[in-house]
């Protein structure tokens, strides 16, 4: 359960368990950085889960965006406003990115470039989707543009 952080603490610290899975991604990524680190120090792997921020920062989405009454990602944000928030985000990275990139891919990118995850879980709806979320393992990130998005990320976060 990620929601109880000394529940997961105590895990890494006394090691029990070989893997841990959390969310990481563009938009939630700086407060579980000490968590990598012990996993990384323990030498327990970690799955980043919900990297695409459950479709938030995909750039397929706009704040204010309102699933269908039985999907599923109506249930998942703790509050409204990090749905938006993340959207928001994914709105603004545009005019830092490699315009031959999606933003997609780009989030995936900065999931899949932190030495420190394991694997990422990812989700997909369409064969496209999953091109494309696979090709961003061919994308590198320059140190610009990771140092842009990650200011983006905190200002838009802190908002």
């Amino acid at each position: 359960n990620w929601d109880n952080v000394s529940w997961v603490e105590e895990l890494i610290t006394e090691h029990k368990c070989d893997v841990i899975e959390l969310p990481y991604n563009l938009y939630e990524h700086a407060n579980v950085i000490e968590i990598l680190k012990k996993c990384s120090h323990k030498n327990i792997g970690v799955i980043a889960r919900s990297p695409l921020k459950a479709g938030a920062l995909s750039g397929n989405y706009v704040p204010g965006f309102r699933f269908p009454e039985q999907d599923w990602r109506n249930h998942c944000f703790g509050r409204r406003s990090d749905f938006d928030k993340a959207t928001i985000l994914a709105e603004k990275l545009r005019p830092y990115l490699n315009p031959s990139y999606t933003i997609a891919q780009i989030a995936l990118c900065f999931v899949l470039e932190n030495s420190l995850i394991s694997s990422v879980i990812v989700g997909a709806k369409t064969p496209q989707q999953i091109l494309e979320n696979v090709a961003s393992i061919n994308i590198r990130l320059t140190e610009t543009e990771l140092n842009s998005i990650l200011q983006l990320s905190s200002m838009v976060y802190h908002e």
